[in-house]
């Protein structure tokens, strides 16, 4: 049992090198990259009280300030009782969509 530890903590200590030079810390965060090609109208929207069972529409509106078209790729809503939907079409530099 003990060469089985020793053995695996040295497995781990042998490929942590590897998996460290995988992300450079040069690389701009993608989250950097989005937040500066795009302004939104509001950060936050207060929906109100909504009753159960019925629906409400929200809309995030927000503009595309880098010199490049933006493709929304996937929008994923934090609980399940809510659904998203978004345009699929490019967005063109200093156009606004919902």
């Amino acid at each position: 049992m003990k060469k089985l530890k020793i053995t695996a903590v040295l497995a781990v200590l042998a490929f942590s090198p590897f998996y460290a030079n995988i992300l450079t810390a040069d690389a701009p965060s993608i989250v950097k990259i989005v937040a500066d090609a795009i302004k939104w109208k509001s950060e936050s929207i207060d929906v109100g009280n909504i009753p159960q069972g019925k629906a409400k529409l929200i809309r995030f509106e927000f503009t595309n300030t880098s010199s490049k078209p933006i493709i929304i790729q996937n929008v994923a809503p934090s609980c399940g009782c809510t659904t998203a939907d978004y345009t699929k079409t490019p967005i063109q530099p200093g156009k606004k969509d919902l």
